[in-house]
């Protein structure tokens, strides 16, 4: 549920790119959540992941300067928690050998 509403907050904005990205993430995790798991937690991690999204108008998103700031703070919440419920589903199936998963604070 909280994959499908960042998908839903993303193409609001006009970020389809990594709105299609989560949704084929999702789709791989129905169909093996080893593997699902494996791929949504390499597109939250490291330089041009996920977390580096920044919804602004000069990248062509339909968001107004004045409301940037809040809208980039509401996704990020919303990216932890899909990203937490990944790495939380992770412990509870097998990722894919050799994956090192580094625990994160988001409180």
């Amino acid at each position: 549920m909280r994959g499908r509403e960042l998908i839903r907050y993303l193409r609001r904005y006009g970020e389809f790119t990594w709105a299609e990205w989560l949704e084929d993430g999702l789709e791989a995790l129905r169909r093996d959540s080893r593997t699902g798991v494996t791929a949504l937690l390499e597109g939250f991690e490291g330089i041009g992941g996920m977390t580096d999204v920044y919804l602004c108008p000069e990248a062509g998103h339909r968001v107004s300067a004045s409301e940037e700031a809040t809208v980039n703070t509401k996704m990020l919440i919303m990216a932890s928690r899909v990203y937490q419920a990944a790495r939380d589903l992770g412990d509870f199936v097998e990722v894919a050998p050799n994956r090192k998963i580094h625990k994160i604070d988001l409180s």
